[in-house]
């Protein structure tokens, strides 16, 4: 068992697009400071396909400096989730995508971190959940 768990954000969002485009649009990591205003640079690190393992990197618009991380879990046009696990500390952001219909889906987007960097979530969260809010935000309106 985890020391301490924080979920920072747990969000769904309805969108009125099918759930290949949407998910198209989000594995263009490249692109993503075009419609993600929480960010000022992102790039993924490797080649080839996605899958677990796969880097990226990310540079939050407040944070001044980029944050590597690599994708934790993958499942084309479902899951995308990255962030970091060890026995001492976890940090997991998944983005969901459910269909709902042939040009309609839905957006669950999720963050959590335990042991170490619950401690750490814990303190700062505020400030993430106002950033993953702005993510779900940002991308509902890349949609609308």
């Amino acid at each position: 068992m985890a020391l301490l768990h924080i979920d920072s954000i747990d969000h769904s969002s309805d969108l009125e697009s099918s759930v290949e485009e949407v998910f198209g649009v989000f594995k263009d990591i490249s692109q993503w400071p075009a419609w993600v205003s929480v960010l000022s640079a992102a790039a993924p690190l490797s080649q080839g396909p996605f899958r677990v393992g796969f880097r990226l990197e990310m540079t939050p618009t407040d944070l001044g400096r980029s944050i590597k991380t690599r994708i934790l879990e993958y499942e084309e046009n479902r899951v995308f989730a990255w962030g970091l696990r060890s026995p001492l500390a976890s940090l997991v952001h998944t983005f969901r995508f459910e269909p709902l219909a042939a040009d309609r889906c839905r957006l669950r987007h999720t963050e959590f971190s335990e042991g170490l960097l619950g401690v750490a979530a814990w303190l700062l969260r505020k400030k993430i959940y106002a950033y993953d809010r702005q993510w779900s935000e940002d991308f509902v309106k890349r949609f609308a």
